[in-house]
């Protein structure tokens, strides 16, 4: 069973030596831990997962004193504050790439298709070699709000320009691309990790 609380509840990470991350929660004031918070976000939590590390690929480890400090150092991992930031990839029309390879290996997150917005939400698409870019009716800056569609395979897909990273700390050394998670937290089946690859 769980509790709820009107205090705060921090959202941390742990690492692990080969740089997988946990997440847990850790609201404040409460005191029994095993009791009042699910098993599967308790720090002994151990479901891992792999993350894309920026920065060729450096991560705060037991190593490398958690980061040289950023994170707290318990032994076999790193317990570490987290801050989540997202912004527009790109924000001129010069910086998007014209070829479908290319926009695939920059863009990550999957926007719905155009039809699930209001008339008149989008204005027309911009034809940018093989790709279109949707922006907001009134906007003439590409944003956040921005929808990049291609044809993939014979397939429409349409994806978001945001980049959403996570950082470590107040430290921007470490960071890591916020990854879609798809193993469920309470049962997570093998079956599970197919979905994640």
């Amino acid at each position: 069973r769980g509790v709820r609380t009107s205090e705060s509840c921090d959202i941390l990470i742990k690492v692990d030596r080969e740089g997988d991350v946990a997440i847990f929660h850790q609201p404040v004031g409460v005191d029994n831990e095993e009791e009042k918070i699910r098993t599967y976000l308790q720090s002994i939590s151990p479901n891992f997962f792999r993350v894309a590390w920026s920065k060729n690929g450096q991560f705060p480890s037991p190593a490398n004193g958690c980061g040289n400090g950023v994170c707290e150092d318990i032994g076999d991992v790193c317990i570490c504050q987290i801050n989540v930031v997202e912004d527009a990839v790109f924000t001129s029309l010069r910086q998007i790439p014209t070829s479908v390879e290319e926009i695939m290996q920059i863009l990550f997150i999957g926007s719905p298709t155009l039809e699930i917005y209001d008339d008149g939400e989008y204005a027309a698409p911009i034809i940018h070699g093989e790709i279109k870019i949707y922006r907001r009716v009134g906007s003439e800056s590409i944003d956040e709000n921005t929808i990049i569609g291609l044809r993939f395979h014979g397939q429409i897909k349409y994806y978001k320009n945001i980049r959403s990273t996570v950082y470590v700390g107040t430290n921007k050394d470490y960071s890591f691309r916020n990854t879609p998670h798809f193993i469920n937290f309470i049962d997570n089946y093998a079956i599970s990790g197919d979905y994640e690859n």
